[in-house]
C-alpha cells in the first residue's frame, strides 16, 4: 500500500464540482456539509485538497440531497446548537 496522499488543486476541484472559486469558499463555510479546507495552502500557488476528504464530502452531499428529511433534521439540530 502506498503512503502517498493524493490531492486536488483548486482548479481540479472547480472542474470536478463545476463551480467557481467563490462557490468553493462559500461551501467551506456551509453549516450542514462544509467543504473540507485545503490541507496545503501555498501563497501564490494552488491550494491542495485531500482526495479522500473530498470524496467523503461528495458522498455526504449525495446522501443529503437524496434524503431531504435527513437534511432538514440535520439543519434543525445545528440551529438548536447555536
Amino acid at each position: 500500500m502506498s503512503s502517498h496522499k493524493r490531492f486536488y488543486t483548486t482548479s481540479d476541484l472547480q472542474s470536478l464540482l463545476r463551480v467557481s472559486s467563490r462557490t468553493l469558499a462559500r461551501r467551506r463555510s456551509d453549516r450542514v456539509n462544509p467543504l473540507p479546507a485545503p490541507k496545503i495552502i501555498r501563497a501564490g500557488s494552488a491550494n491542495l485538497y485531500c482526495v479522500d476528504e473530498i470524496e467523503a464530502y461528495i458522498e455526504r452531499s449525495i446522501q443529503l440531497s437524496t434524503n431531504p428529511r435527513q437534511y432538514y433534521f440535520h439543519c434543525a439540530e445545528n440551529a438548536v446548537k447555536q
